[in-house]
Parts: structure tokens; C-alpha cells; sequence
């Protein structure tokens, strides 16, 4: 019997079994049931983004269509984690051609950067000129990205596609208790610039959950888009906005930064795990890189009879994710402006020789780690969805502003907020940026430069070329750690997705040399993992996933529960 028929034999037979491994202790893991769906479906981490990616789906767009809605809404419910002024990646698979596209529209560093901008007389980085000015923000792509998707595989016209984010934002929406932290987190930000101070802090009063968040300019800007497309963003009115806010404020994005602005269009990577085909972004992700790195090293290893969460298991992925991370330091950037062995790094023998230094019985730490190869960062603050249409065509799309609510900094007359994906670059070798990722030459400031980024949506096929899961999360360095566990999960540990979503997840990155577990690992294997040299932090992360499974001719979604406001819908 294959995994998925496995699966969706113990879809059906769920309510009348408990989970095994609700056996062993953790009674919560019966609780979970995927949502399902016969035609078509959405997951975001908004239910009314959920929802509008639906509306769209029911009136005849197809998958593209409904996630270029449900982003554009997102940019409007969820803008502290993504929006017009950010950036992102979208892997768009066409089920007829058979053929999958990767677009990065990944923010860009200005054509007057500098490597050493952010530091300071000390020769530090300057944390506060690197989040929050107006100097922190990369070129945005996003509208970029989202119009070029719409306009060159959407079936639907623009303004159609659109028109529920402008509503949304006309007419405003409670917020909730999570986005209601967020402002009072970033407050100090808020309350520094009069155009994010008068959405946020209406009366002088940050708003509190449940109250309405009314955004007139950034509906204003939403139907210049709708109407003028890409250029009144990049040429037109939105230009004008954001340059003169940059000249008065220091900033140093101009004109010819945003009308040179170009979406790229790519190969994703690929691979085969067991019997399915992974396919994820590359540069400028890390993430894809990383992930197909992981599950090379894992492949051969019996996951499956060791177990969900065991010790063992959980020693093993450290040791190759600590691997992959390593190599992430030492070669990885825009590879239009250093040489990246990305070849190398992918080759078989390369994978073997780093799984050679992996122990079944003791951790190797950070220091003991090599690179084997001869040729020579960021936020939980991110939002992802998936959407699988009738003709199982499927995008999986991350986009994010970096730190929440981006660098803080609204451009006046426009609603948009602006990011601060500068961190993202390296300001300083060997100094971590506010993730912990530890700098590195290849990832530098240069002007026209990518930085590297983490976000991996993903997409699985079986040995056919038929759907099989569309996947993909937020959280940072954890966006890695949290994908590859989600496929684990389902691929070897045979879960259905909302249990595979739920489970208690990890997270490592070879720097800081430690493991942090979620609540819900048992004691024993806490100690297991002790003995066995590790450190280790019981907290809870930042970092959530969106996925769509598709079994047989039925679609199981699940919206991470560790972001509230999210939804998987379908019909």
C-alpha cells in the first residue's frame, strides 16, 4: 500500500481509531482533522483572505487568479507580515503543460547601496538604521511579482481579481488580539512616523483588538494598481510617493530603482525523495537549496521505524540540517554577483561525503562541522498560502515585509508599508543578523543585489507528474526546519496533513549550536538527546506552515493553528 492510500485509508477510519501515537502519552494528536474538498482549495493565514481566494475559485479564476486575490488581500488583513512594499517567491505549477515556474520577486538592494551603509563609527552594526529607517528598505517586488503571475497565467481581468482587497480596505475590518500585540510590540515604531502613527494610532490610541483597521490610502493605491497596473507602482503616483519619502528622510530608493524593477522568472530546483519529486525555489532562496541538501542526507536513513519525534530521529535531522546550514554560510548568495557551486552542493558525492559526518550516537558541534567541497537570515514575520484549483493546477507563494510591520515606516498617501529586507544581507562577516544567521562575503551589500532568504515554497509529485502536495511556511531560518518536517511527516511518518501540521516541531541552524523544541517532546527524549551531546531549549518559535494534500481525487488542507487568524477552506 502507498503512503497517500495509507493515508486516506486513515482519513476515513479516524473517528472510529485513536492515532497511535496518541498512545504514547500525547492525547492532542486525535483532535486534528484535515478540512477536505472535492473541486478546489485555499489556505492562508487569514480567513478572509482564505475566503476571498475562494470567491474567486467559484467565479471561474483559476489557481493563479485566486492567489493573486488572496495576496493582494493579505496585503490589506495581514500587513504586518507581508505587503505592496515587501517582497516574496511563488512557484506556479500548470497541471496540463505539466511544467512548474518559480518567480522571484524578492526585494532589491537600491543602485547607490553600500556594503558597510549599517555601520557605525564602532564598526558595528547599527541595529536600528538596519530595521527601522527608511534606509533598511530593498526595492519592493511584490506588485511586480503578483501582476506579472495574473497577467501572464490568470484567466480572469485584473480588476476582478482585486477588487476585494480595495474593499476590504475601504471599509475596514476588526483586528485581532495577535495584530493588536504586533502594534503594541512595535509602537516605538509607530509612533516615530506621522503616516504610520495616523492608520495605527487613529486618536493618538494604538488599536486594540476588535477595533476597525480603515486603511482610504492604501484602497487609493490598490485601485491605481487595479487600473494602471504595474506602473503606478513603479513609474506612476505610488513612485512619486515613496521616492519623495525617501529624499525626505534619508533613504536613497529613486526613480530609476523602481522603474528598473524586473520580476525573474526561473528554474525551480528539484529532487526525488523515495518515490516522489520535490520541487522548491532557488536562489536567491537558501531555503530550497537547504531543504533538497536535508532530504538527500535523510533518504536512507529509517525515519519511519524510528519514529515521529523520537530521539533518534530528531538527532539525525539536527546533524544533516546543521550540515546544510553550514554550506548556507560558506557559499550562498546572488549568484549574478559571486560564483555559487549551487551544482556542487546538490552532487551526489557531496551529499555522501557530508552525511559521512553525521554519528548515530553522539552530536558533533558547530565547530567540528566541515564543508567538503573544493570550489569556492531573517524573519518569522512572513506570509504564505497554497492554493489547488479544479485542474489541480497549484501555487504556493511566500511574501514578507522581513520584521513585523516591516521596518514600521508607512509611505504617505499610500497605505504601504515599506520593508526592511536589508537585513537580510549581510551588514558585517561573521556578525549575526537578527535571526542569528551569521554573515558571510557571498551575501554582502552590493547594489541590484538579491539577499538570500529562506522562504522555500514547495511543491510534491508523485513518480506520474500527478499532484501530490503543495506546501510551504513562514518563520525565518525556521521556514527550512518547518517545511522539511510537514514533508517528513506525510511522506515517511504517513500523517494526514492537519496532524502533520500540529505535531511538536524543532528547529537548529548549525549556529547557534543548539535545538529548540516545541512543548509536547517528551522527557525522555529530551534526555536522550542531552546525552547524546546536545543543547537544548524548550520554547515555543515563531513560524507557521500552510499545505494541501491531494489524495486520490480529494484535497486535506490545514491552516497552521500557531497563527489563529488562519483558514483552509474549499468546495
Amino acid at each position: 500500500m502507498s503512503i497517500l492510500r495509507f493515508i486516506s485509508t486513515m482519513l476515513l477510519l479516524s473517528c472510529f481509531i485513536v492515532p497511535s501515537h496518541a498512545l504514547n502519552g500525547d492525547q492532542s494528536y486525535a483532535r486534528f482533522h484535515p478540512v477536505s474538498a472535492k473541486q478546489a482549495m485555499v489556505s492562508s493565514q487569514d480567513a478572509l483572505a482564505t475566503q476571498v481566494g475562494i470567491d474567486i475559485l467559484q467565479k471561474g479564476g483559476n489557481a493563479i487568479d485566486a492567489a493573486v486575490a488572496t495576496a493582494f488581500t493579505l496585503s490589506v488583513t495581514h500587513q504586518a507580515y507581508g505587503g505592496l512594499g515587501g517582497g516574496g517567491f511563488m512557484l506556479i505549477h500548470l497541471a496540463k503543460e505539466q511544467k512548474t515556474i518559480a518567480l522571484n520577486y524578492r526585494e532589491i538592494a537600491p543602485l547607490t547601496a553600500k556594503s558597510d551603509m549599517f555601520l557605525n563609527a564602532q564598526h558595528d552594526v547599527d541595529r536600528n538604521k538596519i530595521g527601522f529607517s527608511h534606509l533598511a528598505s530593498g526595492v519592493p517586488g511584490t506588485v511586480a511579482g503578483l501582476l506579472y503571475a495574473q497577467q501572464t497565467y490568470g484567466s480572469l481581468p485584473l480588476e476582478t481579481v482585486m477588487q476585494p482587497a480595495i474593499q476590504w480596505a475601504e471599509r475596514g475590518f476588526p483586528i485581532s488580539q495577535r495584530f493588536a500585540s504586533i502594534l503594541l510590540e512595535r509602537k516605538q515604531q509607530i509612533e516615530n512616523w506621522p503616516a504610520s502613527a495616523a492608520i495605527f494610532m487613529p486618536q493618538g490610541q494604538l488599536l486594540a483588538a476588535g477595533d476597525a483597521l480603515i486603511q482610504k490610502d492604501l484602497a487609493h493605491s490598490l485601485r491605481l494598481i487595479a487600473k494602471q497596473g504595474a506602473a503606478a507602482f513603479y513609474q506612476g503616483e505610488i513612485a512619486k510617493n515613496i521616492v519623495a519619502d525617501m529624499q525626505a528622510t534619508g533613504g536613497i530608493i529613486g526613480m530609476d530603482d523602481l522603474a528598473q524593477y524586473k520580476v525573474q522568472i526561473l528554474t525551480p530546483l528539484r529532487t526525488t525523495y523515495h518515490d516522489y519529486q520535490i520541487i522548491t525555489m532557488p536562489l536567491p532562496s537558501a531555503g530550497g537549496i537547504a531543504l533538497i541538501q536535508i532530504l538527500n542526507m535523510l533518504k536512507d536513513y529509517p525515519l519511519a521505524q524510528w519514529g515521529l519525534n523520537s530521539s533518534k530521529t530528531i538527532h539525525v535531522m539536527t546533524e544533516a540540517i546543521n550540515l546544510a546550514f553550514l554550506d548556507r554560510h560558506l557559499y550562498l548568495g546572488d549568484a549574478d554577483f559571486v560564483a555559487v557551486p549551487v551544482d556542487d552542493l546538490l552532487n551526489a558525492k557531496h551529499i555522501e561525503k557530508q552525511k559521512q559526518q553525521i554519528s548515530l550516537n553522539k552530536h558533533r558541534s558547530a565547530t567540528q562541522l566541515t564543508s567538503t567541497l573544493t570550489t569556492v537570515k531573517e524573519s518569522p514575520q512572513t506570509s504564505h498560502f497554497v492554493v489547488v484549483d479544479k485542474d489541480r493546477n497549484m501555487v504556493s507563494n511566500t511574501f514578507t515585509l522581513n520584521y513585523l510591520l516591516g521596518s514600521g515606516l508607512i509611505v504617505s498617501n499610500t497605505g504601504i508599508l515599506l520593508n526592511n529586507e536589508m537585513d537580510d544581507f549581510d551588514a558585517k562577516v561573521n556578525a549575526p543578523n537578527a535571526y542569528g544567521l551569521l554573515g558571510s562575503c557571498a551575501n554582502k551589500i552590493q547594489p541590484r543585489k538579491y539577499p538570500l532568504s529562506s522562504m522555500t515554497p514547495t511543491i510534491v509529485l508523485d513518480a506520474k507528474n500527478n499532484p501530490v502536495m503543495v506546501t510551504g511556511g513562514i518563520g525565518g531560518s525556521r521556514i527550512v526546519t518547518i517545511v522539511l518536517q510537514v514533508l517528513l511527516n506525510v511522506l515517511d511518518h504517513q500523517l494526514d496533513i492537519a496532524t502533520a501540521t500540529n505535531s511538536p516541531r524543532f528547529h537548529t541552524q548549525w549556529q547557534p549550536d543548539e535545538i529548540d523544541l516545541e512543548q509536547g517532546f517528551s522527557q525522555d527524549t529530551i534526555d536522550n538527546l542531552v546525552q547524546q551531546g546536545h543543547q537544548i531549549k524548550v520554547k515555543t518559535g515563531p513560524g507557521a506552515v500552510q499545505s494541501i494534500l491531494i489524495v486520490d481525487d480529494t484535497l486535506y488542507g490545514a491552516a497552521d493553528p500557531r497563527i489563529e487568524t488562519g483558514k483552509a477552506t474549499g468546495y
